[in-house]
């Protein structure tokens, strides 16, 4: 089995946690309630760029929460991105109502329209290589997202988040969720530890990353979708149904699929 600490280790180690850093983004919208007072809310988006199809995605759970703080504010307004640690980042005005091209509420994933030049301001790196991968229980992989309780705030401005990226291993997969462990002793300079008992909200929609061998580079392997802080486990959904131009196929999950686990 691959080791997560072997694997993010040293100067080598700390490069590859930045690039996986890159691919992910905030997805966050602040609420006013009819008394005036703010509240924020985020999950992660990233994105997917295809010849296919432009587009992103995030949990479909974290655009349901927006929906209801939509509904029941007097006032919302929603954003994607952040001013990074690592060159120019920028925050996009996103109505994600608007923006939805598709959903499956059954894995828990949402994609949306974007364009080239809001993708160009947002800054997050797309992912390029198409299939998906289903990893391999025991495979190394990377995971990146957001937690709410990194978040900063300075004055009335729109918040900062810190960024958490882990290269860790693939503990269990199955037709439809991968599992993971959440590992504290892997982090690089600029970036968040992560302690015990790890509050894992806002990690939702951060893509669960796998490294192709071949071509050397990430593809996408699922969606992070659940997190157990007790016992420091991240779970991202399978995208097995996902099509390149951001829409789902209709029918039923499987063990089929490239790499996927024997039966």
């Amino acid at each position: 089995m691959e080791r997560a600490f072997d694997l993010g280790k040293g100067e080598f180690g700390s490069e590859a946690l930045k690039a996986v850093a890159r691919y992910a983004a905030p997805l966050f919208w602040i609420s006013a309630a009819g008394s005036g007072e703010r509240k924020v809310n985020n999950g992660t988006m990233f994105i997917i760029d295809v010849p296919e199809g432009l587009f992103a995605m995030t949990a479909n759970h974290v655009f349901e929460k927006y929906l209801q703080a939509k509904e029941s504010s007097a006032s919302i307004a929603c954003r994607i991105g952040c001013k990074g640690f690592d060159g120019p980042r920028g925050t996009l005005p996103f109505d994600p109502e608007s923006r939805l091209i598709d959903r499956d509420p059954e894995a828990d994933i949402a994609t949306f329209r974007l364009s080239r030049s809001q993708v160009a301001l947002i800054g997050s790196t797309p992912l390029t290589a198409w299939p998906p991968v289903v990893p391999r229980a025991g495979s190394g992989v990377a995971f990146a997202g957001f937690p709410g309780h990194e978040r900063k705030f300075a004055g009335s401005l729109a918040p900062g988040f810190a960024v958490l990226p882990v290269m860790t291993v693939a503990t269990s997969v199955s037709h439809r969720l991968i599992s993971c462990q959440l590992e504290r002793g892997v982090h690089g300079p600029g970036f968040p530890a992560a302690p015990a008992n790890y509050d894992t909200g806002g990690l939702s929609g951060g893509p669960l990353l796998v490294d192709d061998g071949e071509n050397g580079c990430w593809r996408l392997g699922g969606v992070i979708t659940q997190g157990n802080a007790e016992l420091d486990i991240v779970r991202a959904s399978r995208v097995d149904r996902l099509r390149p131009d951001g829409t789902f196929e209709r029918r039923a999950f499987t063990l089929q699929g490239r790499n996927a686990p024997p039966s």
